[in-house]
């Protein structure tokens, strides 16, 4: 891996890592698909907390957002996580 890619993974790793962040994917995992009022009134969240994480969230690649009228909706990137949790299940294998 060259320096770029670990940066990002880095990035990623930092991004799901959170325990609020976890708290939130793992809602957003349950629900497939949910907007962000939902989020924080159900996590019991402050709604600029709950953006805030949801923006890192997005950023690093992990959630989709989907804006609809006044609401977004998020969703999980599948594809993204699988890969990064891949590529940490490869880098832990060849260093052990």
């Amino acid at each position: 891996m060259d320096n770029f890619n670990i940066k990002k993974a880095v990035t990623k790793l930092r991004a799901i890592s959170h325990p609020m962040r976890l708290s939130i994917i793992r809602f957003i995992e349950e629900k497939k698909e949910v907007n962000v009022s939902t989020i924080y009134h159900s996590l019991k969240i402050e709604q600029s907390v709950t953006s805030q994480q949801l923006k890192i969230l997005r950023l690093a690649g992990m959630v989709f957002s989907d804006r609809r009228g006044k609401e977004i909706y998020y969703s999980l990137n599948y594809k993204e996580i699988t890969h990064l949790l891949d590529g940490v299940k490869k880098l832990v294998k060849d260093h052990s």
